[in-house]
């Protein structure tokens, strides 16, 4: 099991290390959801959605199987993905990408959350496929507000 909020390295072969270690098929990865309703803005909570949506969608392009629980707004949990990667060395590099739109730092000045945005709007105009299609719905739900 991996919590994406306590990678803090600077390099994919470090989190190819801790992936060897799970020594599994599937691999459990859980991301936090900082949000709650009634708590959080609702800029915020469709921001947390945003960017789960699009660790689906990063995690869908380097696995064979992509599974999460739903969290609702009202809940304050990480959320579970299970996948199955077709290439390790894939994947590590991904989540390193997807860490730094978590507690992870960049070293360079990259802003992660402009690809985020960039996908949801490919998404609307039809050139990219949803992976969380409830979690897009809820972005929806919370950024019209």
């Amino acid at each position: 099991m991996i919590e994406i909020q306590n990678v803090k390295t600077k390099t994919s072969v470090d989190i190819l290390t801790l992936l060897l270690k799970e020594k599994k098929s599937e691999i459990s990865i859980y991301f936090p959801k900082y949000t709650v309703l009634f708590s959080s803005a609702n800029e915020n909570i469709a921001d947390d959605y945003a960017r789960l949506i699009y660790v689906g969608y990063k995690l869908q392009e380097c696995s064979k199987k992509v599974e999460y629980e739903v969290i609702e707004p009202h809940q304050h949990e990480s959320v579970l993905f299970t996948i199955v990667p077709k290439d390790l060395q894939m994947l590590s590099e991904t989540l390193l990408e997807l860490s730094y739109l978590y507690e992870n730092e960049p070293e360079e000045d990259n802003f992660y959350f402009e690809d985020v945005y960039q996908y949801l709007s490919d998404v609307d105009e039809g050139k990219a496929k949803v992976v969380c299609e409830e979690y897009l719905n809820m972005y929806k739900e919370f950024n019209s507000k």
